[in-house]
C-alpha cells in the first residue's frame, strides 16, 4: 500500500486544486498526479514484490477526479478504482477507455459538499461506456462514517471479483 500525498505547486493552490491532472494541470507544476502515480507504482515495485495485476486506488474527496484520470489511460494501469465522496467531471476524462474497468462508488445521499448527484452521474456514464460500476450509499454526509472499515474492504472485495473475472 501506497499513500501518496498531493503537491502544492504554487501557494494556496490546494484550495481550489488539490489533484492537478494532464487536462486539469496548476500553475508551475513538474509532474502531473498521473506520472506521479506511476512513479509511486515503479518506486514500489522496486522495493516491494507487487502484483500489478492487483493494483487499485482508493481515493476520496478531491482525490476523485485524479483517480478516474488514472483509470481511464489507455494502458489501464489499475485493475480498479474505489473512489469515494467525490465530484464527476466527465469533460476532463476519456470515458472512451472505460470499457473492461471497475469504479466501486461510496457516496452518501445527505453529502452536501459532493453530492450524490455526482455518483449518480458517474455511474451512468461509466456504464453506457462499458465499465464496470457498483455504487454503495452510506448515512450521515460527507466524509468517512461507521461502518466504513467493512464497506471499504467489501469495495475492495468487489474490485478483486470484477479483476479475476476479467482475467478468466
Amino acid at each position: 500500500m501506497a499513500q501518496m500525498v498531493a503537491v502544492e505547486w504554487t501557494p494556496g493552490q490546494a484550495k481550489t486544486l488539490t489533484w492537478p491532472t494532464q487536462k486539469s494541470p496548476a500553475k508551475g507544476m513538474k509532474f502531473t498526479t498521473e506520472e506521479f502515480f506511476d512513479a509511486v507504482v515503479q518506486d514500489s515495485a522496486q522495493l516491494q514484490k507487487i502484483d500489478l495485476s492487483r493494483v487499485y486506488t482508493l481515493s476520496w474527496s478531491s482525490g476523485g477526479p485524479p483517480s478516474y484520470a488514472i483509470a481511464l489511460r489507455p494502458k489501464k494501469p489499475v485493475a480498479g478504482s474505489l473512489i469515494a465522496m467525490s465530484v464527476f467531471h466527465p469533460k476532463e476524462l476519456d470515458l472512451s477507455q472505460a470499457k473492461g474497468q471497475s469504479f466501486y462508488l461510496y457516496q452518501s445521499k445527505e453529502d452536501v459538499v459532493t453530492t450524490f448527484e455526482h455518483a449518480e452521474k458517474s455511474k451512468a456514464a461509466l456504464l453506457e461506456a462499458g465499465g464496470d460500476v457498483e455504487l454503495k450509499t452510506y448515512g450521515g454526509g460527507h466524509g468517512w462514517r461507521a461502518p466504513f472499515y467493512t464497506d471499504l474492504r467489501a469495495g475492495l472485495e468487489w474490485l478483486d471479483k470484477k479483476r479475476e473475472a476479467g482475467n478468466k
